[in-house]
């Protein structure tokens, strides 16, 4: 697994100096694709980076642990060790969720049509329920509509 992040990581280094390039900047449709792979793969590049540092403060505080005379310092490095270990865990979980396929059709819109169908006055009532109730879900995910 780290190879590949590895690999991410240059990748992402390899965009980043690649947007910096003026001759890209005249090409849009290939700077787009580039910014859009960019920010796709920022976030694990980020969590990738995070998991390396947490594991260099691990080895820290074990080192503390390991070798330090004073019984408060041992005590201190012990519940840190215990701490990162937990934010090393989930920064873990984050990352396999980051690395999961990405469902092509996240980035398409939708239309979404509401019709108040047949039954009078109570089916126009349910559509605007609907409508609401839809409108508040968006607004939550962050959504435009």
């Amino acid at each position: 697994m780290f190879e590949k992040l590895e690999e991410v990581e240059h990748r992402y280094e390899t965009l980043s100096h690649l947007l910096g390039q003026p001759e890209l900047i005249t090409k849009q449709e290939e700077y787009q694709k580039a910014a859009r792979e960019y920010a796709e793969l920022g976030k694990v590049v980020d969590l990738y980076r995070k998991l390396r540092r947490l594991g260099e403060e691990i080895r820290g505080s074990q080192h503390l642990v390991d070798h330090e005379e004073d019984e408060e310092m041992k005590r201190l490095a012990k519940e840190e060790v215990n701490r990162l270990t937990q934010e090393k865990e989930r920064v873990e979980e984050e990352l396999k969720m980051a690395l999961l396929p990405k469902d092509p059709n996240d980035e398409k819109n939708i239309l979404l049509e509401i019709r108040a169908g047949t039954g009078g006055e109570e089916a126009g009532l349910f559509a605007g329920d609907l409508f609401r109730m839809y409108s508040k879900y968006a607004e939550k995910q962050g959504w435009r509509m």
